[in-house]
């Protein structure tokens, strides 16, 4: 039986080579060089919240009586895939609450809450229904941030 089907597999794998380990048709159409993510941007409440519990995660690091924060505003997280995070209501209710964490963390440790501080302008400009006209302004505010965030305090990201 195994006879019956090696050719075929074979001849799959040798499809594979060619077309970089693609069996099929892409899903999504397009030019084949632009980067999936230019095509099928994730939605912007993703990012958000993949973006927020990141630099949270390193805020705790740095600063562990953030969890009094935590329990004033009583944050809860929620566990997916084996990990805590925050869900989209409990970041809402950290970038509604940034001037009293602002008034809590040392002052080395301001660059976090600047950083939070232009999510709360991303939700803003980019999360609703339409794009606002600053929505370009504060991305770029935003990589300024975080890359201030990586400098500084190694915090990881991506380009």
């Amino acid at each position: 039986m195994t006879q019956l089907f090696l050719p075929r597999i074979i001849a799959k794998q040798r499809k594979k080579k060619d077309f970089c380990s693609c069996e099929e048709e892409p899903l999504i159409e397009g030019d084949e060089n632009q980067e999936i993510l230019k095509r099928c941007p994730p939605p912007p409440l993703h990012l958000l919240l993949g973006v927020a519990n990141h630099v949270w995660k390193q805020l705790e690091i740095k600063f562990p009586a953030l969890k009094d924060f935590q329990k004033r505003l009583r944050l809860e997280k929620a566990t997916y895939q084996g990990k805590s995070k925050f869900e989209g209501n409990a970041i809402n209710k950290i970038l509604r609450n940034l001037d009293t964490l602002r008034d809590m963390l040392p002052i080395d440790l301001l660059p976090f809450c600047d950083t939070f501080e232009t999510l709360r302008k991303f939700r803003k400009s980019c999360c609703g229904k339409k794009l606002e006209q600053d929505a370009l302004l504060v991305i770029k505010e935003f990589e300024v941030n975080m890359f201030i965030l990586h400098e500084v305090f190694n915090v990881s990201y991506t380009n």
